[in-house]
């Protein structure tokens, strides 16, 4: 396995990360772009486990509260959390086909503050193993233009309906 086939992975806090696995949030917000395009692992904060997998296949730029309010339905940031949100995170990573692995893989976590990870070539083996894709695409860098991220994008109907949240709620 070369460096390019070892997955690329995404440090998310709960609620999000739940939300993303139970296909009621394809928007993960972030500070910034990234130019991967491909599978992506998705990583419980504070857990060292690869709870899921899914393909990041966009990053759009939100322009202010008002496209945040508009676009709630797809990153689930509670209305009375946005205008700060859209300070912290203005870039929208979106992901489809997000699916949890069962058990969750272990990874080893390297020291200091991370959002975004990079696993060895034996943990992106099983994670691929593990979801049966060990055939999956493989990682690939895209140029990032201002065409591509004024995209507009189709809502997506949840499956569960609306969800409540707690105004006390941490955003990311």
């Amino acid at each position: 396995m070369t460096a390019s086939q070892q997955l690329k992975g995404l440090i998310i806090s709960e609620p999000w990360i739940s939300l993303i696995l139970s296909g009621n949030k394809t928007w993960e917000m972030r500070a910034r772009i990234s130019t991967h395009r491909g599978p992506i692992a998705l990583v419980r904060k504070g857990s060292g486990l690869v709870v899921g997998i899914a393909e990041l296949v966009d990053c759009k730029a939100l322009l202010g509260e008002v496209e945040y309010r508009k676009n709630e339905h797809l990153h689930r940031v509670p209305r009375v959390d946005q205008v700060s949100a859209a300070v912290r995170w203005p870039i929208a990573w979106v992901l489809k086909n997000a699916r949890s692995l069962y058990p969750p893989i272990r990874y080893e976590h390297k020291a200091g503050a991370q959002s975004q990870i990079i696993l060895s070539k034996n943990e992106s083996e099983a994670v691929r193993e593990r979801r049966g894709c060990s055939e999956c695409p493989r990682v690939r860098e895209v140029l990032v233009t201002k065409s591509c991220l004024d995209n507009s994008y189709c809502s997506i109907n949840d499956r569960n309906g609306p969800i409540s949240w707690r105004s006390d709620r941490r955003t990311q």
